[in-house]
């Protein structure tokens, strides 16, 4: 029996300032070196997880402790990977970008086939996406900033949604719908380290779960640089695309506001061995009173989004409510 400490301790994680220079086309030294695999997007494909993290694509393991960095035949995704398995085929998209890749396996190599376009033919590039594969039938999620409109608030996001083309997986059907948007009222979705600002929020990270004939969106607030990152759950029995509610229970998702690793935001929930059902999510380092040099080291640390799994939690009913595991399940552990 092995067992592995959270956060999960990932091999090989390049410096986030080579794909921040990348981007922006500016010299590396006005970037601070950093590590970061935020954002994950997991699969358990033949007795083995594939994380697909930010910055760099992807990582393997069977037991949480040992992984390999595998080749998938593209560098990097830049943030949130949206990755799915579709009429026997994997599909990839990543933050802002309109390619989408394709495979016969989820460990590639993957190659373009596609860019992501409306119904118009125009070209997107959607931020924070995931996939949904309901059947023949291929959804697509990312959030979007929302017109305020008479809301008595400054800025807010939402999570849209959109049907894909089946034969043509990177074409939408229609124009998107809004699923979910900022609700200042719910004080775990407002901005800042204390949730202290009602008039701005940023909802992002979303992620579509299907179980029984309910659908579950799990979706992020307040701000990734915040320790009170949180995630949330709505869910709906009339479809893909509409009729999402809060859980009654248990929202937000995995809040966590105290001791060296807070918060819990943007993530995936994953079907595991024997019935499971699992959580990934992000999560940032925080400290106090140390030397100047070990608080310079953790500054790095600090922006480094790390990744954290929770046990698997059996299906006790058609329409489970998620809930928080024990706290204990949250022990920080170093990165290789």
């Amino acid at each position: 029996m092995k067992t592995y400490c959270n956060p999960l301790s990932i091999p090989d994680v390049p410096s986030g300032r080579w794909l921040d220079t990348d981007l922006t086309r500016r010299n590396p030294r006005d970037f601070k070196d950093y590590r970061s695999i935020s954002d994950p997007s997991v699969v358990y494909h033949n007795g083995k997880w594939i994380l697909y993290p930010s910055y760099c694509v992807a990582y393997i393991t069977e037991d949480f402790v040992n992984w390999k960095h595998i080749d998938i035949g593209i560098p990097h995704l830049r943030y949130s990977p949206a990755v799915v398995q579709f009429r026997g085929k994997w599909y990839l998209n990543g933050h802002n970008m309109s390619e989408v890749y394709v495979s016969d396996e989820p460990t590639g190599p993957f190659v373009l086939c596609g860019h992501m376009t409306d119904c118009k033919g125009i070209r997107l590039t959607p931020s924070d996406g995931c996939y949904l594969a309901d059947g023949d039938r291929l959804y697509f999620y990312w959030h979007s900033a929302l017109p305020v409109g008479d809301a008595d608030v400054e800025y807010m996001t939402c999570t849209i949604g959109v049907e894909m083309d089946p034969d043509e997986p990177w074409r939408m059907l229609h124009e998107p719908v809004v699923i979910n948007n900022f609700r200042p009222e719910l004080e775990w979705q407002r901005l800042g380290e204390y949730h202290q600002n009602g008039r701005i929020g940023w909802v992002e990270g979303p992620w579509m779960k299907k179980i029984g004939s309910r659908y579950y969106l799990l979706y992020a607030a307040c701000g990734t640089e915040f320790g009170a990152y949180t995630n949330g759950i709505l869910y709906s029995d009339e479809g893909p695309l509409s009729g999402f509610h809060p859980q009654e229970h248990h929202d937000p998702f995995t809040e966590k506001r105290t001791g060296l690793v807070r918060g819990a935001g943007h993530g995936c929930l994953v079907d595991g061995p024997g019935g499971t059902l699992w959580t990934f999510y992000t999560n940032i380092f925080c400290y106090n009173c140390m030397s100047a040099e070990s608080a310079w080291i953790l500054s790095a640390l600090m922006k480094m989004g790390s990744c954290i799994v929770r046990r698997p939690r059996k299906r006790r009913s058609l329409h489970p409510e998620f809930c928080r595991t024990r706290k204990t399940e949250m022990i920080p552990a170093g990165f290789r």
